[in-house]
């Protein structure tokens, strides 16, 4: 049975510290865009869907419950699956190799006539042989093993493909207060801390003291990627031409940030590069009940 802690590699009684720790890390390890490995786009997924999971209160009791029930009932099983009469995978290599000497040791006794001296040449060959049928078996069956394990692994997550979500360009217009998206302000020097006066977190995480929407019927998420990007940037989630946000959040470099509990709709992502001072928004991120998940990614303005 493999859980989403197995996927994070984290205890289950882990804090909310390590499964953002143990996420960064493993994203860092497995993302697409910095491992070249045919598996690597894969293991991402497997990877987003747990940390959406264990990072939600309700979801992650809910998958608590879920291991538990299981642990229930794999203990009254197993007296019942070795009085089965069918080997079970683990073991078959074993019975194959039982059967196999038997029959050696039957056909030995047919031939209870020959010389001893041809049947004690015979022995030894006879042995090797049989080691390596035995571990030609035992190698077979650990690969079927290995094999149903990572495809019970990938049934248990529900881990779907993240998608990033429409093309449509984000909307031009902002308030007139507002940096134009690109623009760099004269004579910068990085904060310190968000507007409102709270210190940024210290790993991704939502900044204190700002507005937080969250749905209480609908669980779709959004995927802020800043891999690609090598400053930190301090973000906000508008609904599409909404002036006032919805959540407010710093993503560390080369980092990334689910935004769970979110409801059908059109939204985008303002940000401002925290070593540039550069404003950027994205592009529009839709999300329904048939495009329940999407990945946006942040890069620099253009210039």
């Amino acid at each position: 049975m493999r859980t989403h802690y197995d996927n994070l590699q984290i205890p289950r009684d882990a804090d909310e510290q390590t499964i953002r720790q143990a996420y960064r890390r493993l994203s860092k390890q497995y993302h697409p865009d910095l491992n070249p490995s045919e598996d690597a786009s894969r293991i991402m997924q497997l990877i987003n869907r747990a940390y959406t999971v264990l990072s939600d209160p309700e979801q992650r009791a809910e998958h608590d419950r879920w291991i538990r029930q299981q642990e229930t009932l794999r203990i009254p099983q197993q007296p019942t699956l070795r009085r089965q009469s069918a080997p079970q995978p683990q073991r078959q290599p074993e019975n194959e190799c039982n059967e196999f000497r038997r029959s050696q040791n039957a056909h030995s006794a047919s031939n209870t006539a020959a010389p001893a001296s041809k049947t004690s040449k015979q022995k030894p060959w006879q042995s090797l042989f049989i080691i390596a049928c035995c571990a030609l078996v035992a190698l077979f069956f650990w690969q079927l093993n290995s094999y149903l394990k990572t495809q019970a692994a990938e049934e248990e997550t529900h881990a779907t493909q993240p998608e990033t979500a429409g093309t449509a360009p984000a909307d031009a217009t902002q308030p007139e207060n507002e940096a134009p998206a690109g623009a760099t302000p004269s004579n910068y020097v990085r904060p310190s801390t968000a507007p409102n006066g709270e210190p940024f977190p210290s790993t991704s995480g939502y900044v204190k003291n700002y507005p937080y929407t969250r749905s209480t019927t609908k669980q779709l998420t959004i995927f802020v990627d800043n891999i690609r990007n090598t400053s930190d940037v301090f973000a906000e989630l508008h609904q599409a031409n909404a002036p006032q946000p919805l959540r407010t959040f710093f993503i560390e470099e080369r980092s990334q940030l689910p935004l769970t509990a979110l409801e059908a709709g059109s939204y985008t992502i303002r940000y401002v590069q925290l070593d540039t001072g550069e404003t950027v928004t994205s592009e529009t991120i839709a999300l329904s009940d048939s495009q329940k998940e999407a990945t946006v990614y942040l890069q620099r303005a253009k210039e």
